[in-house]
């Protein structure tokens, strides 16, 4: 079977667009950890002293996605914005909580001095 002769082929052009550097989502990838671990550890704010833990990954989450946010392109910054969107509303919650706390222990002593000077017979 004879096949027909085939043209020579010239120079490929490139094979598709040029890509530039590859890009740093390090930053981005670092928000939305510390954003989830903020949410994960919110629980924590019951107990005031390790209630500081979300309440510090929450904002170190906030810092690193909005400097993510400043150097990556428009369309690729989704990570950064979990992150930025998870450490707000941790850092919300660890707060609302750790206040509930103080609350109830500030009203838990209240009651303890009102009741014994407000009795006397």
């Amino acid at each position: 079977m004879n096949y027909p002769p085939q043209q020579p082929q010239g120079p490929q052009g490139p094979m598709g667009p040029m890509m530039g550097p590859p890009l740093n989502k390090g930053k981005a990838t670092a928000s939305m950890v510390t954003g989830i671990l903020s949410l994960v550890f919110c629980w924590l704010s019951i107990f005031i002293y390790t209630g500081i833990i979300p309440i510090a990954l929450g904002i170190v989450a906030v810092v690193l996605g909005v400097q993510a946010r400043k150097e990556l392109p428009q369309g690729q910054s989704g990570s950064a914005t979990a992150g930025m969107v998870c450490g707000i509303i941790g850092l919300a919650l660890s707060i609302f909580w750790v206040s509930c706390v103080i609350c109830v222990a500030a009203g838990c002593a209240g009651v303890g001095s009102v009741a014994s000077s407000s009795w006397m017979w």
